[in-house]
């Protein structure tokens, strides 16, 4: 029977950290998946984004910016309320996770960040539904007030929470431009 894992927690709970530490305990070639890292100015140390992390490889590319620090980077923006996604960002997700799918090798996939643009449709939602129709172990990260909208959406019925609020702080994980 597969598992479903909802890593959940407030802002800066450390969601993400524990999602890849999940995904580090894994067996090398039997997970995939992908995490939003936060990214900071080396100038001001301030945050300005996420990166999209491929988790097999490390590999990472710049994914969302904060408005007011959006300057044309992307070729295909997508405006959501304070950020501008990279849609790249949103087509790599879903070739990740449909290699994943795919792989006989992979049992587990992990995907970070999942939440409002996922409920409206958006987003991460096409990698989402399909990771969630496969038959992998599945481990996703995504604010504490979505986890009730996000189980009615995709009708997830038989799942396992960790919640970072209730786990020692951890430093988190972040690069810089």
């Amino acid at each position: 029977m597969r598992e479903l894992i909802l890593i959940t927690g407030e802002i800066d709970a450390g969601k993400t950290h524990t999602l890849i530490q999940r995904f580090e305990a894994k067996p090398r070639g039997t997970a995939c998946g992908f995490a939003t890292v936060k990214r900071f100015s080396t100038q001001e140390d301030a945050f300005v984004g996420y990166d999209l992390k491929t988790l097999a490889t490390g590999e990472d590319m710049p994914f969302i910016l904060l408005r007011e620090k959006y300057k044309d980077d992307f070729s295909e923006p997508v405006f959501f309320e304070r950020f501008v996604f990279a849609q790249a960002g949103f087509r790599l997700a879903e070739e990740i996770v449909s290699m994943g799918i795919r792989n006989r090798s992979i049992r587990d996939i992990f995907i970070d960040e999942v939440g409002q643009l996922e409920l409206q449709g958006e987003g991460f939602s096409v990698a989402l539904r399909e990771a969630l129709d496969s038959e992998k172990n599945i481990t996703l990260a995504l604010h504490k007030k979505n986890v009730a909208a996000m189980v009615k959406k995709f009708n997830i019925i038989r799942y396992k929470i960790i919640d970072c609020d209730d786990l020692p702080k951890t430093s988190g994980v972040h690069a810089s431009t």
